[in-house]
């Protein structure tokens, strides 16, 4: 599941409330900032390829987050635009099945 935290960047950051909304969830990937919606779009496309990839080459989800963040920094090294997300939860639970 993939899920903002920060409606704004005036307002401080709070992932509980996902625990109420989403608990059935197992792994988390959230936004601690508000981020535009190209640099979203582009940072997962890049999580999802690598979330996605054919065993054994599949990456675990925190390695397919900084993959996908590399990726993006690249083209975008404002770290506004790729540095906000982070994952959580059961290690291995976000792995794309066979």
């Amino acid at each position: 599941m993939v899920a903002p935290t920060c409606p704004t960047l005036d307002q401080p950051c709070n992932v509980d409330p996902l625990r109420e909304r989403f608990g059935s969830a197992t792994r988390r990937a959230v936004s601690l900032w508000s981020v535009d919606d190209a640099a979203t779009a582009a940072l997962m496309t890049q999580f999802a390829q690598a979330l996605s990839r054919p065993e054994p080459y599949r990456y675990f989800p925190a390695e397919a987050l900084r993959r996908a963040m590399l990726e993006v920094r690249r083209r975008r090294p404002d770290p506004a635009h790729w540095a906000s997300f982070t994952t959580f939860g059961v290690p291995n639970a976000l792995r794309a099945e066979p």
